[in-house]
């Protein structure tokens, strides 16, 4: 009996190991994050294989979208650093941080072609990324230890007396891991549907609950409502993929994860950070802080005649506001972040782009439903993702995901890869 080895080509390690760096987050390297190295690396050794590709418009029209939104976005950012409030903060949190993030493109695209089943190595990539978060948050939640670049939520420090666990990970807030989650739910959805073998949905599947698990200990209202949609646009798929005895192992490992964290801890938790009812809470955050940011979004935008207040002065920007009542400084929405500070036509030029996605995804006959359906869903889900944390453009994680949907959405197998 000779037992097989299957070694991917080094496209395919190098696709592998941009993903999984994901996992760790912000906790190691400073502004030389793990995943930031990655990028930089594979971009370095491939850059002349990278400009040598050419790109078709009508057949590949997302990357080549990306790519002319990423050197305007780029140029105008750096013209707009002359009338931005915060010059320094738009040059370093924001053009710095996105130029890496845009490395994700380029990079993806060649390794996309180059790798053997890249939609399979991906999928599993982002399996793999959420499994070692998940180690980290178990850690978090039962040792009560967090990792010096977690930021302690509002609700725990205004009641010291109690003992309210959470669980950051790898990042700096519940909200940043909340969002990874949110993007990588699609992922283990389509593995949970599609995987080979009855043990793979399995695995997938229990990664989801756990996903959840931790969204819903960090009493995240609005993840558990991305999760949810998300959940809905797969459900009638899934239905017909799962077996009992699927459902009765997941069940039995939130048994476990109940039985680990106690019972009353966990229901005190959720209801602590839950008690004024879902609904309730998100209408006073609309009419109190975010909608105030939406507002003063849009007052920024008229002001500066619709061309943004510019990289990085949305935070300086918002304190002169007349509706600023000193409860938030970031924007805490997407949009938000990109239409008050780069202006009009690089905002409709974003969703210009994110549309193109949805449309070849939607159109792509080379991809499973499975597949499809994780694009889909990342897309339509995209806005509410994009309010889960304070700020999105400076974190490369957001580029590496945008990078992924857009390659899958024009992704065609060559002879030599089969689509599984």
């Amino acid at each position: 009996m000779k037992i097989k080895f299957t070694i991917p080509n080094k496209y395919s390690t190098a696709l592998f190991l941009c993903v999984v760096a994901v996992c760790f987050g912000v906790a190691f390297g400073g502004s030389f994050q793990p995943m930031r190295i990655a990028l930089a690396f594979f971009f370095l050794c491939y850059l002349p294989q990278i400009l040598s590709c050419k790109f078709d418009l009508k057949k590949e029209q997302p990357i080549v979208l990306g790519l002319s939104l990423f050197m305007v976005w780029i140029m105008y950012g750096f013209v707009s650093l002359l009338w931005s409030p915060s010059p320094m903060a738009g040059l370093m949190s924001e053009l710095m941080a996105m130029s890496i993030g845009f490395v994700s493109l380029p990079l993806f695209a060649f390794l996309f072609r180059r790798a053997e089943n890249p939609l399979t190595i991906v999928r599993k990539g982002w399996l793999i990324c959420l499994l070692l978060l998940s180690v980290v948050s178990i850690f978090n939640l039962v040792a009560h230890i967090h990792l010096p670049s977690s930021i302690t939520p509002q609700s725990v420090l205004n009641r010291p007396e109690s003992i309210i666990r959470y669980t950051s990970a790898t990042f700096s807030n519940i909200n940043d891991y909340g969002t990874v989650i949110a993007f990588i739910i699609p992922y283990l959805l389509w593995g949970a549907m599609e995987g080979q073998r009855g043990r793979d949905k399995l695995i997938y599947f229990v990664a989801f609950l756990l996903g959840l698990l931790f969204v819903i200990i960090n009493g995240q209202r609005l993840g558990i409502l991305v999760i949810g949609f998300q959940v809905l646009c797969f459900s009638f798929l899934l239905l017909r993929q799962l077996r009992k005895k699927h459902i009765v192992a997941a069940i039995g490992l939130v048994c476990l994860a109940v039985i680990i964290l106690p019972m009353d801890n966990l229901l005190y938790m959720v209801t602590l950070r839950m008690g004024d009812g879902f609904f309730n809470s998100l209408l006073e955050a609309l009419g109190q802080g975010r909608g105030m940011l939406l507002m003063s979004g849009l007052q920024m935008l008229w002001q500066s005649y619709g061309f943004g207040v510019g990289a990085g002065g949305f935070e300086e920007a918002i304190i002169h506001m007349p509706a600023y009542n000193g409860t938030y400084i970031n924007p805490h929405n997407l949009l938000v972040e990109i239409f008050a500070q780069y202006g009009i036509f690089i905002f409709a030029f974003f969703c210009f782009w994110i549309f193109s996605i949805f449309i070849f995804a939607l159109k792509n006959k080379y991809l499973s439903k499975g597949a499809r359906m994780a694009v889909l869903t990342t897309v339509i889900s995209l806005p509410l993702i994009g309010a889960m944390q304070s700020a999105a453009l400076g974190f490369t994680y957001f580029w590496i995901f945008l990078s992924c949907i857009t390659v899958i959405s024009v992704y065609k197998p060559s002879s030599k890869t089969a689509v599984k």
